[in-house]
């Protein structure tokens, strides 16, 4: 009897190990043909009907996560047809003034680790535009109440000059300080005054203008509740706008094939708490999507011996590896496809036997400990490599810059 124990007992564990290696690709080091050519069918069959690739890093510090954001993106423009990029980055500026590359967030406009890539976008014409509710360029400052005025002028309406001035003054110039400058009555004069253009038929004729108004007055909300409760979490009502604004511009240009460039936390599948961009996009575009996770484990544990002991935790993400000296591409898809019990939570993603929660690792952040970490994407790339986001090449610019200047 205790023989065929022992013996079951090393069937499950080979059957085990083979369903973790059977859905587990090697890939290359990032910046020598980073994906290999089985990887590359395996991404092509996933996004067949011409489905949104949403492309995620685990931390916006991670030079190594952008890098390896970059070699999947170009694998897609130019072996798959992509055309264009939706970056978590300003809606508005963005979508007025597509590919302004200064309208994207710091680490990914002017670091080392994406010079590359911008370079690339710019000479093969890809354009990209903005997802992200947040007012954060000065383009949006300077032009934001310009546009709609000369907008709702074409239409014989007049701005008023109230809204005018809040919306300079609080919201479209560091909306997250000078929010805290409205008073409840202007809060909800701007809330109820976008509400009334809104309603205005002869206003959202222009589908371009109805959405700028609604993710607007989404900014406004966030900004004035930040400022009401430091411990607001914006993202309540970030996440859903920002899934409302990638819906809007995948259907105003059902012509393009769209990437969408963001964080892992937002793109969640199954995520209904805070972070829920990619749930509330999923479900008003069932089908419609794949979802690429990457994160860099070699710089979330920072040293071996640390990589090491989770990779022998069989509770940690990283016992999938065949080893942890490598970058891997997992097929989440084929993993829990042919092995259901996959889509169980057996990782335990908040679970103190780890040395570190599993959820942290690729930065997945949901209030539902029932769903297994892999029901979040369909695709997740580990990176041994590790690399901090740097400025070197933008800082010698502003000051050969300062330099002519002087």
């Amino acid at each position: 009897m205790k023989h065929i124990i022992v013996i079951c007992l090393c069937f499950l564990g080979s059957i085990n190990t083979f369903s973790q290696e059977k859905s587990i690709y090697k890939l290359n080091p990032i910046q020598e043909d980073f994906l290999t050519l089985g990887v590359k069918e395996i991404i092509a069959k996933g996004v067949e009907g011409d489905k949104v690739v949403f492309l995620g890093e685990s931390d916006h510090q991670y030079g190594s996560d952008i890098r390896a954001k970059g070699e999947v993106a170009k694998y897609l423009i130019e072996e798959l047809g992509y055309t264009d990029i939706i970056f978590e980055a300003d809606f508005f500026a963005l979508l007025l003034n597509p590919s302004a590359r200064y309208s994207l967030y710091k680490m990914w406009s002017v670091s080392d680790q994406n010079e590359d890539f911008m370079n690339y976008l710019k000479q093969n014409k890809v354009n990209y535009y903005g997802l992200d509710v947040r007012f954060a360029t000065t383009y949006s400052r300077d032009n934001f109440t310009v546009k709609l005025k000369e907008y709702l002028s074409s239409l014989d309406i007049n701005l008023e000059e109230r809204f005018v001035k809040l919306t300079n003054e609080c919201i479209v110039t560091n909306g997250y300080k000078n929010a805290n400058k409205l008073t409840s009555e202007d809060y909800e004069y701007l809330t109820n005054y976008v509400d009334k253009l809104l309603h205005n038929e002869t206003v959202t004729q222009r589908a371009e203008w109805k959405q700028i108004l609604e993710s607007y007055k989404s900014a406004v909300i966030l900004y004035f509740e930040k400022a009401k409760d430091k411990n607001f979490n914006i993202n309540t009502i970030r996440d859903k706008q920002m899934a409302s604004n990638i819906d809007f511009l995948v259907h105003y240009y059902p012509e393009k094939k769209f990437i969408v460039w963001l964080a892992n936390a937002h793109m969640s599948k199954i995520n209904e708490s805070s972070h829920n961009c990619g749930y509330e996009f999923v479900k008003r575009n069932p089908n419609k999507s794949y979802h690429i996770a990457i994160a860099s484990y070699g710089h979330y544990y920072q040293t071996d011996s640390k990589i090491y002991k989770a990779f022998k935790d069989n509770k940690n993400l990283l016992s999938l590896l065949p080893s942890v000296d490598s970058n891997y591409f997992l097929d989440v898809n084929e993993l829990v496809n042919t092995y259901p019990e996959y889509k169980a939570n057996i990782y335990g993603n908040h679970s103190k036997d780890t040395i570190k929660p599993n959820d942290r690792l690729f930065q997945v952040s949901w209030n539902n400990n029932k769903s297994s970490v892999f029901m979040n994407f369909d695709a997740m790339i580990f990176l041994k490599e590790k690399e901090e986001i740097t400025y070197d090449q933008y800082n010698k610019l502003l000051i050969e810059k300062k330099r002519k200047g002087n």
